[in-house]
């Protein structure tokens, strides 16, 4: 069997919650009050309803007002399940009134639930006890196993008991060898025997008992006769006496009634008197009345807050002392003269600027760039003049060849004279060219060195400055300028750390003086509320209050026995007075000389024994005037009680042998069922001790379980059987554990799922660890359902490398 799915529609705190549940191990993680137990519950709920087992009237549970929605909503739930290869549904509202529920087929949604067995005479149905083949009892204590209840209960063990020896010996769990034998006891028990008196067999014993007395009466009935009237004039005799004895003890009632009156009378008259003498006294203390006990309690609180108040004070002038001679340190250290100069951050901050710009113009490329410009300059101006040298040459040979040429008519000069041309109008345009690059070449130059001036003008300004501040602090080097500037940060540093703890330590003086005020109030407040208190009770110190409630104590001790003599004093007068009863007793005569022994009460218990004593010898010789007229009355029923007594003694001769027969039957079933415990303690006991082996690493092996499922274990060492109970908790929880496992193995072939929430917490991690291994080999052909709100079960099957299914509440 597999639960698939749960459809909490309306079930406590939860609303419209699915949860899907697959083979294998199932693991429900939720924190405290996360909703764990209420899905268990749930679960119960849907196959049993909330109904209290072994009762046969429909009587709910706590549990059904427990999880009653919290929204108001539908109390309703669905859950689908796996049972033999079939899929099937149910639905079950549990609203009262309105209690339903329905068992469908999942596959074709057909209604199954009139085809569904009960399991008890409630009109609600239960499911649980179809498909799991037992009642909610038994299913609480192996498939579904809570919070701390891994141990049986009696009626579990009771039924368990009785279903598996019925198992094992008729293979029909319905068929009860328990029952049979509690039938013959019981018919053993409606024949009875001589020692149960209202039983049909003592009745008939007794009656022939009777009937034989009556004959042997009968048969004696003369000297019954004789005795009886010799008896009854004896009596008559008895009766004359008593009444003669009451008339006696009557008149002595009389004079002890006089003697009581009497001695109420002098004891009233002392008490009298001895009130007169308390209440003259009370009047001395009556003025200490009106004084309060709460006020001097509220005084002793009030002295003792003043004395806490006082050490106060005391403790606070004492701090505050101290806090004042520290402020005077820091006032003096803070008030040191230190030689700051305040601009000297300034200063250094300006010095390393002036650096830094002196620093930046020696490394600027004017003067590189200037000289490259001069170098240039002078060397296009060396070739520029050597351009017009070579102009001034090739004119003139221009001009010469051309002479030549005009002269001798020669073609050579004239030719000569034409390259001489080219050479001059060539060398005059490249001269042109050079002189526009003198001029660009003289500005740049011009330019650059009124830019190199300038930067060496302010080079020299700024060194003087740098020098001038150096000047200014004594200093010559910009090393000494650092550390004179470190050397006033440290002080600076250290007069403001001074200052600060001086603020601190005046702010805590304030504070503290503030409350020293609060506490001086305070002082104030307590005084005159001790005055008020004291003025009140008309006293003036405290030792004073405390001797007048003593007093009041003594007023209050006076007036408790007054109160106490009066109470006396009225019971013994009632409504009577003094006189009156002095009146009564001299009415009587001389009262003074009565004597009596007795006291009135044991007289009237005397009067009342004589009472019963004659009203008993009266009714005795009634009785016995009663059997004389019946004597000739059995005389004629002898034949009679010949025939009864011959009918009894049949009738018990025939129960003799019914009860023979029971007794027979009843030690052949009960030897017939000691057989059958012999084949099934074995088999439970060697398979709960498979179980139990495994998830104890093999400690505990042998287990014996008696008919009632008690368990023992056997020594490992001195192999000797001890009880469960001696064993440790853990221990304990692993053995029971271990039989309801075993239990519900041999209670149904079924694979039953097993649900299980927070069994384990009393278990160290080495016993958690066998019991889930344990778990993980169950799952494969079993579901397992395990509520926890650890994760220690989780980190252990993850450990293990164990597949499960997890939901997270």
């Amino acid at each position: 069997m597999n639960i698939k799915e749960l459809n909490v529609i309306g079930f406590g705190k939860f609303n419209n919650k699915r949860i899907n549940l697959l083979n294998g191990i199932n693991i429900i993680y939720g924190e405290n009050e996360a909703g764990k137990t209420t899905i268990h519950n749930f679960i119960d709920g849907m196959f049993y309803g909330f109904l209290k087992p072994y009762v046969k009237n429909t009587i709910y549970l706590e549990e059904h007002e427990k999880y009653t929605p919290w929204n108001n909503s539908n109390y309703n739930g669905i859950i689908k399940f796996q049972y033999f290869q079939e899929n099937y549904i149910i639905e079950r509202n549990f609203t009262k009134t309105q209690e339903s529920t329905r068992v469908l087929l999942d596959s074709t949604g057909e209604d199954i639930t009139f085809g569904i067995d009960t399991g008890s005479n409630g009109r609600i149905l239960q499911p649980g006890f179809h498909f799991f083949g037992f009642n909610n009892a038994v299913y609480m204590n192996t498939v579904s196993i809570k919070q701390l209840g891994l141990r049986t209960d009696n009626k579990l063990a009771s039924e368990l008991r009785e279903k598996l020896v019925n198992v094992t010996s008729a293979l029909d769990d319905n068929i009860s060898v328990e029952k049979s034998i509690n039938e013959i006891n019981r018919a053993i028990k409606s024949i009875g025997t001589i020692k149960a008196p209202t039983s049909v067999y003592s009745k008939e014993y007794n009656n022939l008992i009777q009937l034989q007395e009556e004959k042997q009466e009968i048969l004696s009935y003369k000297k019954v006769y004789e005795d009886l009237l010799q008896e009854s004039t004896q009596m008559e005799n008895n009766i004359n006496i008593y009444k003669s004895k009451l008339k006696e003890v009557n008149s002595r009632i009389i004079n002890s009634n006089i003697i009581e009156i009497r001695n109420l009378y002098n004891e009233a008259k002392i008490l009298n008197d001895e009130i007169h003498i308390l209440e003259f006294k009370a009047k001395d203390y009556k003025m200490f009345d009106s004084i309060s006990m709460d006020d001097y309690t509220k005084c002793i609180s009030i002295n003792n807050n003043l004395e806490n108040t006082d050490k106060k004070l005391e403790e606070l002038m004492s701090i505050l002392n101290n806090l004042d001679k520290e402020i005077n340190n820091l006032g003096m250290e803070n008030k040191e003269q230190i030689n700051l100069d305040e601009n000297i951050q300034i200063d250094y901050n300006y010095f390393e600027e002036l650096e830094d710009i002196n620093s930046n113009l020696l490394q600027t490329d004017i003067f590189n760039k200037l000289e490259f410009i001069k170098r240039d300059y002078k060397s296009n101006k060396s070739l520029k003049s050597g351009i017009n040298i070579l102009m001034v040459f090739s004119g003139l040979f221009f001009l010469t060849a051309l002479g030549f040429s005009f002269t001798n008519k020669k073609q050579v000069y004239l030719i000569f004279g034409i390259v001489l041309l080219f050479i001059l109008v060539t060398t005059y345009l490249k001269g042109r060219k050079l002189q526009k690059d003198l001029k660009i070449l003289e500005f740049e130059k011009n330019k650059l060195e009124i830019w190199d001036k300038e930067n060496k003008i302010k080079i020299i300004e700024n060194e003087k400055v740098m020098k001038d501040i150096l000047q200014r602090h004594n200093i010559t080097k910009k090393l000494e300028f650092n550390r004179l500037k470190e050397d006033i940060s440290i002080k600076v540093f250290k007069k403001d750390l001074v200052e600060k703890e001086l603020a601190k330590t005046i702010e805590k003086s304030l504070s503290l003086q503030e409350d020293l005020e609060f506490y001086n109030n305070a002082k104030l407040l307590y005084n005159d509320e001790l005055k008020e208190i004291l003025q009140a009770n008309n006293s003036i110190t405290i030792e004073d209050f405390k001797t007048s409630l003593d007093k009041k104590g003594i007023f209050r001790e006076i007036t408790g026995k007054i109160r106490s003599k009066k109470d006396l004093y009225t019971r013994i007068l009632g409504n009577s007075k003094l006189e009156d009863m002095l009146n009564k007793l001299e009415d009587w005569g001389d009262y003074s000389n009565l004597e009596e022994v007795l006291t009135r009460t044991e007289l009237e218990r005397k009067m009342t024994d004589l009472q019963d004593e004659l009203t008993t010898s009266k009714i005795n010789k009634k009785g016995i005037d009663s059997n004389l007229d019946n004597i000739n009355i059995k005389i004629s029923n002898w034949v009679n009680i010949e025939e009864e007594i011959k009918r009894v003694i049949s009738k018990i001769e025939d129960m003799d042998n019914k009860r023979e027969a029971l007794e027979l039957a009843k030690t052949t079933i009960e030897d017939l069922s000691k057989d059958i415990h012999k084949q099934f303690a074995p088999a439970i006991n060697q398979r709960v001790g498979k179980i139990i082996e495994q998830i104890t690493s093999g400690k505990y092996s042998n287990v014996k379980i008696d008919n009632k499922l008690e368990i023992g274990v056997s020594n490992p060492i001195t192999g000797e059987i001890v009880n469960i109970n001696s064993l440790s908790g853990g221990t304990i929880d692993q053995l029971y554990f271990a039989l309801r496992f075993g239990i519900i193995k041999s209670m149904a072939d079924n694979k039953l799922p097993l649900i299980l929430d927070d069994c384990f917490i009393q278990y160290d991690d080495i016993r958690l660890e066998n019991i889930l291994k344990f778990l993980e080999d169950t799952s494969k052909d079993r579901q397992i359902i395990l509520f926890t709100c650890q994760r220690r079960e989780m980190e252990l099957l993850d450990k293990m490398g164990t597949n499960y299914n997890l939901i997270m509440l």
